[in-house]
């Protein structure tokens, strides 16, 4: 009998933690990016529709800004932002997509690409961008965007 009524306090402390989900996914990082930094660029128009999001950059700089196919998401859980790992190996293309001083440019990220289920939640694109000045005269930032799944 006191075997039992030793095992009750581990049992129900393991059942709590399960259904507590502490952390958003075994693999989940707490977020590292220093985001929206660049007061010379935003995001300024988001959609998504089936597993494509489109986000439409804004660049008021002198110089260029360059876009890239580059992107993590984050989920947002407990009051933190959290980089979920990608489900597939994924190399990304070399290519600079350029946006002119004082211009818009939307560009679109395939989702479904690299994370292949969504769960409802509150999530967000964080995605490098260039202030391009010259070939090797640049400096990078992270623009974020959120969004939700329903």
């Amino acid at each position: 009998m006191k075997k039992i009524f030793t095992l009750i306090p581990i049992i129900l402390v393991c059942l709590i933690s399960i259904g507590c989900n502490i952390t958003p996914s075994t693999n989940s990082t707490k977020s590292t990016y220093e985001i929206n930094t660049f007061d010379k660029a935003s995001i300024s128009d988001i959609s998504l529709a089936n597993g494509i999001i489109s986000l439409t950059f804004t660049y008021s700089g002198e110089n260029q800004l360059q876009l890239n196919d580059w992107f993590v998401l984050e989920i947002y859980k407990d009051g933190a932002w959290y980089t979920l790992p990608y489900d597939i190996d994924t190399d990304w293309p070399l290519l600079a997509y350029p946006v002119e001083p004082n211009q818009s440019k939307t560009h679109e990220y395939n989702l479904e690409s690299v994370y292949k289920t969504l769960s409802a939640g509150k999530y967000r694109i964080v995605t490098e961008v260039s202030d391009f000045i010259e070939t090797g005269n640049y400096t990078n930032y992270y623009l974020s965007a959120e969004f939700e799944i329903k």
